[in-house]
């Protein structure tokens, strides 16, 4: 968001720095308080909400707690996903987004592809980056039931689903032996800088996923400034507002260019 990371944040981040004592001593080590607001956040419980800085280090743990082997990964994507794919020793199929159908996500086709390739990981994001196309909640929850059919493990990035929270399924993980969502705050509350990321995990690989996690990953600054930040409200909606309101000029003038 342009105008930058709730002010409750700034204001939780300069108290600590005044405050030597919190400085001087080690983060929470299971990062309790933490999980605990960002699961009353994405309205999950605190026992299936894991913490790390940044997604990356997240899915690298999942992968290895999975024993990943084969992945598919819709492309054009993020980058951070292939190169983490490639660290973690694993085979990478891709499946081409369509230009000609706008990037629009085939769920049956994908599916298939996943099957026919033996793929038993497929990394999805909604709404997808860099194309911003997006799956609707019931489209999506549907394409987890038949993926858990097939033996797949959907590993979802729900990194701009702040943008539109009614469409996440973060808590579908919770019915699910075979989803794993990736949330950040990062993007929609603008503190790139904190590295903070978050996942909702079936509750029988939580354990699995966080003895893979290196010790005190986050710190205590962007802790506070991020408990703070989910807590603000009034900044939520605003920012939901804005962009909606900035997305709707940009588009304007963009079709007045001809694109």
């Amino acid at each position: 968001y342009p105008d930058g990371p709730p002010s409750r944040s700034l204001v939780a981040l300069t108290d600590a720095i005044r405050n030597p004592a919190r400085i001087r001593a080690y983060p929470d080590f299971g990062s309790i308080e933490l999980r605990a607001a960002l699961a009353d956040y994405a309205g999950v419980p605190s026992s299936n909400v894991l913490a790390a800085n940044g997604t990356i280090p997240l899915l690298s743990a999942t992968l290895r707690a999975l024993d990943a082997r084969r992945c598919m990964l819709p492309v054009p994507a993020f980058g951070e996903y292939r190169r983490t794919l490639d660290r973690e020793g694993i085979t990478i199929e891709t499946y081409r987004l369509a230009g000609e159908l706008k990037f629009h996500l085939e769920v049956e086709d994908l599916l298939a592809s996943c099957t026919r390739r033996e793929c038993d990981t497929l990394i999805l994001t909604n709404p997808h980056s860099p194309t911003g196309t997006m799956l609707e909640r019931t489209e999506l929850q549907a394409l987890v039931r038949k993926a858990e059919d097939c033996g797949i493990r959907i590993l979802l990035d729900e990194a701009f689903i702040d943008f539109v929270p009614d469409e996440s399924i973060s808590a579908r993980g919770l019915q699910s032996s075979n989803l794993f969502v990736f949330r950040s705050v990062t993007k929609f509350f603008a503190m790139a800088g904190l590295r903070v990321a978050y996942m909702v995990a079936p509750l029988r690989f939580a354990s699995e996923i966080a003895d893979r996690l290196d010790p005190w990953a986050i710190s205590t600054l962007a802790s506070l400034a991020t408990i703070a930040a989910v807590s603000d409200t009034e900044y939520t909606a605003t920012t939901i507002a804005a962009n909606q309101r900035e997305r709707e000029i940009l588009s304007a003038e963009l079709a007045a260019q001809g694109l």
